[in-house]
Order: structure tokens, then sequence, then C-alpha cells
């Protein structure tokens, strides 16, 4: 048996992963795994797997806190209606604003007619020089 202080071994790959999930409001589900791919100088290939899984009961502390969020969800779905509100008026407010600013243009610009500091002769004159 190969171990992986040899000098024939070369890890290639080492993944641990632990996953801790609530699946119910009581119990706390435990899952790890290993996976362990090492290449030998004699060109083996050698895979390890392992899979621990374990379910716990859930403490009084989850619990306590499960019950805390629990009692926030109004207040939470409360301050996102009021958010939601702001950004409406926001946007209507920024609606008004851009049709009065148009509404002001228009008026100033009806009233003053362009001047141009050059006649149309003398661009003419210009560019044909």
């Amino acid at each position: 048996m190969l171990t992986l202080n040899s000098p024939n071994i070369i890890p290639l790959l080492y993944i641990s992963c632990t996953l801790y999930i609530i699946y119910s409001i009581y119990h706390l589900l435990h899952i790890s795994f290993t996976l362990h791919i090492i290449y030998s100088t004699y060109h083996l290939l050698y895979i390890s797997f392992t899979l621990h899984i374990s379910i716990y009961q859930c403490p009084d502390v989850v619990t306590k806190y499960k019950d805390r969020i629990s009692a926030m969800e109004k207040d939470i779905d409360m301050i996102e209606l009021q958010e939601k509100e702001e950004k409406e008026m926001r946007s209507t407010e920024n609606q008004m604003n851009k049709a009065k600013n148009i509404l002001e243009h228009k008026q100033t610009e009806m009233s003053e007619k362009r001047t141009w500091f050059q006649t149309h002769k003398e661009r003419l004159n210009e560019k044909g020089t």
C-alpha cells in the first residue's frame, strides 16, 4: 500500500467539505466528504472518497434566534414597503422635474431666436479660402 509520504506519490487533488443544513425547524443535517486523488510514479491513479451524513437535534440557541427572526418579519416587510414607496416617489419627482425643465426650455427657445456670429455668406467665404 502506498502512503502520502512515499516518494513515489504525487498528490493531485484533495478536497474536504462540510455542510450544515437546517432541513426542518428542529433538525440539523451535517454532511461532510473528502476526496483524494493521488497519482503514483507507477502510472496508477488512486481515488478515495469518504462521505459522512448525520442528523442532529437543533440546540435551543438556534430555536431562540429562529423565533427572533420570525418576530422581525413584519417589521422587515413594513420597511421594504416604505422603501418601495420612497423609490416610486423619487421616480415621479424626477419625471415632474424633467417635464418642468422641458416646458421652461421650450418657452425660452420660442421667445429667443438664434443669432449667429457669422452670416451664411461669411461662412461660405471662409470655407472657400
